[in-house]
């Protein structure tokens, strides 16, 4: 098992470093050399029976398909659910995360919990309010550097922001015994907001 491992989609990237019994992750983007966290994963610990986030306890790097794609693959156990997370790169700048958890008890809560370092604004995709998406802007941003703008959209699941942290969550109620899924996907923001 990698202990540290990432993965990017030209300038973005996501990071996964390993704290305590499982990874914390964050996304940003690469400006130079420098990494920019926009998000930071909000972890539980070892006594949470549901925790804030998956806790991925294994992170693995495979390549795929004809040309050879690469992704990272996640498992990790906590209480009564089985996690599991694929992330991959759809382009030179989108990340798409498909999360599952199966629990075979009913919980309490299930999603990914992240703490929002930059502002960030809510929006409905191109008119569809069903289709939640978020900004993100890089409190440092300069001009309109492309680079300092994210977009985060709901592919699978809910969206609720607060002005410091994001909670992603599956569609339906947590308390069913079954395989939970949300998936979301990370872009590079062409908003002129």
């Amino acid at each position: 098992m990698k202990r540290c491992v990432s993965l990017a989609a030209g300038p973005l990237s996501v990071r996964f470093q390993s704290v305590d019994d499982r990874l914390t992750h964050s996304i940003g983007v690469l400006s130079g050399e420098v990494f920019i966290p926009f998000l930071e994963s909000i972890e539980g610990s070892s006594s949470d029976a549901w925790p804030q986030s998956p806790p991925m306890q294994q992170m693995v790097e495979e390549h795929i398909g004809s040309s050879n794609q690469p992704v990272l693959f996640g498992v990790g156990l906590s209480g009564n659910g089985h996690w599991s997370m694929a992330i991959e790169s759809h382009s030179e700048s989108v990340l798409k995360f498909d999360i599952a958890c199966k629990v075979s008890k009913s919980a309490t809560r299930l999603g990914s919990n992240y703490r929002l370092l930059v502002d960030s604004s809510m929006q409905s995709s191109h008119g569809d309010p069903s289709q939640q998406r978020l900004v993100l802007r890089n409190r440092n941003e300069t001009g309109n550097d492309k680079a300092s703008k994210i977009e985060l959209t709901m592919l699978i699941g809910n969206l609720q922001a607060s002005q410091n942290e994001l909670l992603i969550v599956p569609s339906g109620s947590p308390d069913k015994i079954q395989t939970h899924r949300w998936c979301f996907q990370i872009a590079l923001s062409d908003s002129a907001d």
